[in-house]
């Protein structure tokens, strides 16, 4: 599968995780607007090409984060404005509910926050009028 960041991941190992997988699932993710826009879908080290990331986060600094529910997403925001009162800068500070598809890539396993990543498959363009009906403020 082509990925939409595939020359950076290539660079990496085991970019994406062999565990990450083809699915359709219900996810939420942070904003900084609604109606979102295309720069509310950009992964942390495009966003931040300066940022540096550990061996650990690379592979994941191409990839979307998303939560399983809306309360988790928000539960995480919280927990980031305790630590960096200026986040909601960068993450936004609204949700959005959107619609992956197994064609917009592979998603990893949700972990114990409800958190998990969508590695786009190249060419997906995740619009917000997906599901503008289902934002949250």
């Amino acid at each position: 599968m082509e990925y939409k960041y595939s020359e950076q991941m290539s660079q990496l190992d085991s970019c994406p995780p062999s565990a990450a997988s083809l699915r359709d699932v219900v996810a939420y993710r942070l904003v900084r607007t609604i109606p979102a826009t295309q720069g509310d879908f950009l992964p942390p080290a495009i966003l931040t090409p300066s940022r540096e990331f550990s061996d650990s986060t690379r592979c994941f600094s191409y990839a979307l984060s998303f939560f399983n529910t809306e309360a988790k997403a928000k539960k995480h925001l919280a927990k980031l404005k305790k630590r960096n009162p200026q986040i909601e800068k960068t993450l936004g500070s609204k949700v959005l509910k959107v619609e992956i598809e197994k064609a917009h890539g592979k998603t990893t396993q949700k972990n114990q926050h409800g958190h998990f990543a969508l590695f786009e498959r190249a060419g997906v363009v995740l619009e917000p009028q997906q599901a503008p009906e289902s934002a949250i403020a």
